[in-house]
């Protein structure tokens, strides 16, 4: 089963541009989203104008609302976890301020394939590979080692709540019932722990700009 988790919805400062971006992505992700097992949509921060776009659309998303801000960490996991309660065993994270691409191709295909041919690899990066450049493990400090394959690099990536495909045992092992101190870095520590590779789709497919419509740097 393939299921896609979206987080959407935004304060009112940042609601109508936030939105755009989501209706451009979802528009040139309509065929991904129809065929997909599930799609599930967190609308947060008690956002009704997404939530009211959700629910008009054709692919039929299953929305989670709620009257107030959960936190990135907690409301990563709560989608996960609904994945997975749901009988996922791939799992793609899109966001909805995050801008897909026109010219790209097969990449879910090109992603499970990566998933198949490669059984260490925990979850597979979708950011464009020419919108920014990591050189160093955030968990062990190390430099990255990469090989290039085929239409992607394989090596030694920390997790990453950028959008990214993820298997189930993946996500069961990087996101612990029995840690309380969830949040990003310690979603990378469990992946690393448990001995997880990462991969990273060529070129990629979605890019993150600073429009404004970011929430994070709404409380930098």
């Amino acid at each position: 089963m393939f299921s896609v988790v979206m987080p959407c919805g935004a304060p009112e400062m940042v609601r109508k541009r936030r939105l755009a971006v989501l209706r451009r992505t979802c528009d040139r992700a309509r065929d991904l989203l129809h065929e997909a097992d599930e799609v599930i949509c967190l609308a947060n921060f008690g956002d009704r104008e997404t939530e009211e776009w959700l629910h008009g659309q054709g692919w039929k998303p299953r929305v989670i609302f709620s009257e107030t801000r959960i936190q990135n960490p907690e409301s990563m996991r709560l989608l996960m976890m609904a994945a997975l309660e749901r009988g996922a065993e791939r799992v793609l994270l899109m966001e909805d301020d995050w801008y897909m691409m026109p010219d790209s191709t097969d990449w879910i295909g090109e992603s499970h394939n990566v998933l198949d041919t490669n059984p260490t690899v925990g979850q597979v990066r979708l950011r464009r590979v020419d919108d920014y450049r990591e050189e160093f493990n955030w968990v062990t400090g190390a430099p990255l080692e990469l090989e290039e394959r085929d239409g992607y690099r394989v090596g030694n990536f920390h997790a990453t709540y950028n959008p990214a495909l993820w298997r189930r045992e993946a996500i069961e092992t990087s996101f612990p019932l029995e840690d309380f101190w969830r949040d990003e870095q310690r979603t990378m520590y469990w992946f690393e722990r448990a001995g997880w590779f990462g991969a990273q789709l060529i070129p990629g497919v979605f890019i993150h700009r600073d429009d404004g419509s970011s929430i994070e740097g709404l409380w930098r």
